[in-house]
């Protein structure tokens, strides 16, 4: 897809021609994977899986991804599991004066589950290495149905990363400059919500959610040149957030799904404002069977 860069005052772009300010976004990408469709009898499934992606800006900027992730889990008895996840995000990205920049992260995920129909438990950590870089993560989820069973609490506390590659950055922000570096962002991300269905047609699912983000990507306009958005880093974020959906269906014929999420950013250390971030997203989705052989989405 193209984008034009556009310049922070319409008279920061009146020097450049049509060219110069033009992106032509590439993406191409492959996904391969397999996984068994029942336990064998070792009680083991798999679900290995392979993604190569190429993003390239018209520009002589490209980045080729490589992602293999390979979940393992072996159920112990009639509630418990053991799962091990292998999840290996590799980046390289060249331009005309850079003959290669590595963005990597690696992490493992050992977690014992325990399983019955009014509970759920997942316990484990995330040991991760992000540009070898050593750290550990958490990952704790829990999911516990109420006595009706027409709604469900969920908790959770999470540790991961957000890679910030030149494809993510673009996805965010598209009128960026080429990147020179990158830097991922550490998430830690404790929630509660709770989900459920009010009788045959309505359904629910609303979520609190406290963040502390670490390295977070930001935009700003770039001064100098006047008409693109440079990337800088947040060293450390709060997010405080909030989201609601709702759904409404009739059988399988038609689905509607709207919803919110509210963001409120909070106690930066380097720059006065979450500049690029969102403080607000909708979202609504339409699924709606026509005929027996015509969907509409």
């Amino acid at each position: 897809f193209t984008q034009y860069q556009y310049g922070f005052q319409p008279d920061t772009i009146k020097s450049f021609t049509e060219d110069s300010l033009r992106q032509r976004f590439s993406n191409l990408q492959i996904e391969l994977g397999f996984r068994n469709k029942a336990s064998n009898k070792y009680g083991i499934n798999y679900a290995p899986q392979l993604q190569l992606h190429r993003f390239t800006d018209g520009r002589s900027n490209g980045e080729t991804n490589i992602r293999i992730q390979a979940p393992l889990s072996k159920t112990i008895g009639e509630i418990f599991a053991l799962q091990l996840g292998i999840d290996a995000n590799l980046s390289n990205y060249k331009t005309d004066s850079i003959s290669g920049i590595s963005n990597n992260i690696v992490s493992i995920s050992p977690s014992l589950q325990y399983n019955t129909p009014q509970l759920k438990v997942a316990a484990g950590f995330h040991p991760t290495w992000n540009n070898n870089v050593f750290v550990w993560l958490p990952n704790i989820t829990a999911e516990a149905k109420l006595k009706n069973e027409k709604f469900v609490v969920l908790a959770s506390w999470q540790g991961y990363f957000q890679k910030n590659n030149y494809a993510y950055l673009a996805q965010v922000n598209p009128f960026i400059a080429a990147p020179t570096s990158f830097t991922n962002t550490r998430f830690s991300d404790v929630f509660a919500g709770i989900k459920g269905s009010i009788g045959s047609h309505f359904t629910f699912n609303g979520r609190l959610s406290f963040q502390q983000r670490t390295n977070q990507a930001l935009f700003l306009n770039d001064t100098l040149t006047g008409k693109s958005f440079n990337v800088v880093h947040e060293a450390s974020l709060q997010v405080l957030s909030i989201r609601g959906e709702i759904g409404y269906s009739i059988q399988e014929k038609l689905q509607l799904l709207a919803g919110i999420t509210l963001n409120d950013f909070q106690k930066q250390e380097q720059y006065t404002a979450a500049h690029g971030l969102l403080p607000m997203q909708l979202n609504g989705s339409v699924r709606w069977q026509i005929l027996k052989d015509l969907l509409v989405k």
